[in-house]
C-alpha cells in the first residue's frame, strides 16, 4: 500500500489519511484508517513487525480504542493464545464469542435469530479455515432460494444481512482473536445479485384525507396525536414516542434533539398542525416527562396494533409507520422545497439519504409533462 503512515501519541498505533474519503458534520475532514503494530512470529521462526488494520475514524475508531484492542491481543498472548485460530476454532464457537462481545448491539436479537435459523446450521460445524469465499457464495445462493416463515421468497436485502453478519464475525476474529486470513465473506469476493432496495411508499391525496378523517375520530386520542404528529413532522417513530417536554420550546415552537454523545443538537421548527397536537397533549398533560404517554404515564413502546387498525379503517394497505416520513419528504418536494432544507428537517447526515426519501409524485409529474403537450 503506497501510503504514508503517521504515528499517534499512543505507542504502536499508527494511521494514514485518505484524501478522497471524507467524514464529519460537513464532510470536511479526511478520514483516518487506524492500525496497530505487533511483532509476529513468521513460519520460518523469525519475528517481524506487522501492521494490523482495525478500521476508519468514521466507523467510530480512534487511537485510544485501537490501543485498547492491541492491549487485548497482548493479553491473549499472555494466556497462550498466540497462534492463528483459523485451523482450530469452529464457526459456531466464533459466533458465540462474537455475541458475547456484541451484547449491547441494537440488532443483537436479529443477529441471534439469523445465526440460529440460517447461519449456524450451514456453517456452525466448519473450522474457520474451511469457510472459504466459495462456501460463502454457496450459502448466498442457498439463501436467495429460501423462504421466510410466511412462505415468501427471502428478500435480497435480508440475504445480504446474513452475509454481513458472517463478515462482521470474521472481522471481530481478526481484531480480537488472531484470525490471520482474508475475510471470506467480503463482498468483493461475492457474486451478488443487484437490486434496488428503495421502497417508494407515500400517500396520494385521497389516502391522506381518509387517514386524517380516521385520526380525527379515533377513540384513543393519544395514539391519534402520535400518528398526526409523525405525519406532519416527518420524525422517526422512536423520536416521536420518546419525545420529552424538556425538548420542546413552546414559545419558539421548536423541538431540540441531541446526538448519542449529547454534545450536539438539532433544532427543528414545528408547523401549525404539529403545534396543534402539542397543545392538545398539553391540555391533558400528566406528571410524565414524555409528551405522548400510555395509561401509566410512561412512554408508548409499541403502537403496532393501533397502527394496523387505523390503516384498516382508512383502507390503506402496504404502508409502514416509517413511510409517514417518506410522505412528509414527498410533500415538501412537491411544494418546491430544496433538498438541502429537506435534509435539515429530516436530520439526515448525508444528502444522498434525503434523495431516497423524496420521491416525485407521478400525478404531479403528469401536470408538468402536460406543459410540453402539442
Amino acid at each position: 500500500m503506497n501510503v504514508k503512515f503517521r504515528k499517534t501519541r499512543l505507542p504502536n498505533v499508527v494511521y494514514y489519511e485518505s484524501p478522497s474519503r471524507k467524514h464529519g458534520d460537513n464532510n470536511e475532514k479526511c478520514d483516518r484508517c487506524y492500525y496497530y503494530v505487533m511483532k509476529t512470529k513468521r513460519p520460518n521462526g523469525k519475528y517481524k513487525m506487522v501492521r494490523v488494520r482495525v478500521g476508519w475514524e468514521s466507523e467510530g475508531y480512534s487511537a485510544k480504542t485501537v490501543y485498547g484492542i492491541r492491549s487485548n491481543v497482548v493479553k491473549l498472548r499472555e494466556h497462550g493464545i498466540t497462534e492463528d485460530v483459523g485451523p482450530t476454532m469452529t464457526f459456531a464457537h466464533a459466533a458465540e464469542l462474537y455475541l458475547k462481545h456484541s451484547g449491547n448491539k441494537k440488532s443483537i436479537k436479529a443477529d441471534i435469530s439469523r445465526l440460529h435459523y440460517r447461519i449456524i446450521p450451514f456453517l456452525g460445524d466448519k473450522i474457520l479455515n474451511e469457510v472459504t469465499p466459495t462456501l460463502i457464495q454457496k450459502f448466498y445462493v442457498k439463501l436467495t432460494h429460501s423462504t421466510t416463515k410466511h412462505g415468501k421468497l427471502m428478500a435480497l436485502a435480508t440475504v445480504e444481512h446474513h452475509i454481513k453478519l458472517v463478515r462482521q464475525i470474521f472481522n471481530y476474529l481478526r481484531i480480537h482473536h488472531q484470525y490471520q486470513h482474508q475475510n471470506p465473506a467480503d463482498f468483493s469476493c461475492l457474486n451478488r445479485i443487484k437490486f434496488d432496495n428503495t421502497l417508494i411508499r407515500f400517500l396520494n391525496r385521497n389516502q391522506e384525507l381518509r387517514l386524517l378523517e380516521v385520526l380525527e375520530n379515533y377513540d384513543n386520542r393519544v395514539i391519534a396525536n402520535i400518528v398526526t404528529f409523525a405525519l406532519t413532522t416527518g420524525m422517526r417513530r422512536s423520536a416521536v414516542l420518546q419525545l420529552r417536554w424538556s425538548s420542546l420550546d413552546l414559545n419558539e415552537r421548536t423541538v431540540k434533539f441531541y446526538n448519542s454523545k449529547g454534545d450536539k443538537n438539532e433544532i427543528i421548527p414545528l408547523n401549525s398542525s404539529a403545534f396543534k397536537v402539542i397543545s392538545a397533549q398539553q391540555s391533558t398533560m400528566a406528571t410524565s416527562e414524555f409528551v405522548f404517554t400510555s395509561n401509566d404515564d410512561k412512554a408508548w413502546v409499541n403502537i403496532s396494533k393501533h397502527w394496523k387498525k387505523i390503516k384498516e379503517l382508512a383502507e390503506i394497505e402496504n404502508f409502514r409507520f416509517h413511510d409517514l416520513r417518506h410522505h412528509f419528504a414527498t410533500k415538501l418536494r412537491k411544494k418546491g422545497v430544496g433538498v438541502a432544507d429537506m435534509k435539515d428537517l429530516l436530520m439526515h447526515k448525508d444528502v444522498s439519504t434525503t434523495l431516497k426519501y423524496a420521491h416525485n409524485d407521478v400525478e404531479g409529474l403528469r401536470d408538468i409533462c402536460e406543459l410540453a403537450s402539442v
